[in-house]
């Protein structure tokens, strides 16, 4: 029981969940509207695009910075993911491979169009958009990027490339 005590018995309701874990009168949750433009290259086995997001604070803080996720860097070779990928791969990863994410032409702009992009940081698969200026409550920013990776061929059950003697077959997903 211990185990699943969460499950049976329930935590302490706070202002933002209840004990039952539904929203409480102060919950809140960010919103982020994407818009993707992408395009697939068979022979090369690479993915290009474009990204636009829309991203709005309802939070109650101010936000300095926003975390992007970017999981192709988990297929780099200095990836943590690589390293801890078995000698042997087994089905998931793999060595050698030098992929990830290239991304390039990063905006960060306020609604009225001025730009609020101060630095970013990529740390294996996350990157942190550190702005200019914060987003407040109820604020939103426009997020744009271009991106490009190689497609692996083992990409850990989500994410790869079968040749068959009838072509080849792509497994495209998380990718975004």
């Amino acid at each position: 029981n211990e185990v699943f005590g969460p499950m049976v018995n329930y935590q302490p309701s706070t202002v933002y969940r209840s004990g039952s874990g539904h929203p409480g009168p102060q919950y809140w949750q960010n919103k982020a509207d994407y818009k993707i433009s992408a395009k697939i290259d068979t022979l090369k086995k690479t993915i290009t695009g474009h990204i636009s997001i829309k991203y709005t604070n309802n939070s109650p803080d101010k936000l300095d910075f926003i975390w992007l996720q970017l999981d192709q860097n988990k297929f780099g070779t200095k990836s943590k993911g690589t390293a801890t990928t078995p000698i042997g791969l087994g089905r998931y990863g793999l060595k050698n491979f030098d992929g990830g994410y290239e991304i390039s032409n990063i905006k960060a702009t306020k609604l009225n169009k001025k730009p609020n992009l101060d630095t970013t940081l990529i740390d294996d698969t996350r990157m942190q958009i550190r702005l200019k200026d914060a987003i407040l409550k109820n604020q939103s920013i426009t997020i744009d990027l271009d991106f490009a990776f190689t497609i692996p061929n083992n990409g850990a059950d989500r994410m790869g490339y079968l040749n068959t003697k009838n072509g080849t077959i792509f497994q495209l997903a998380q990718w975004y």
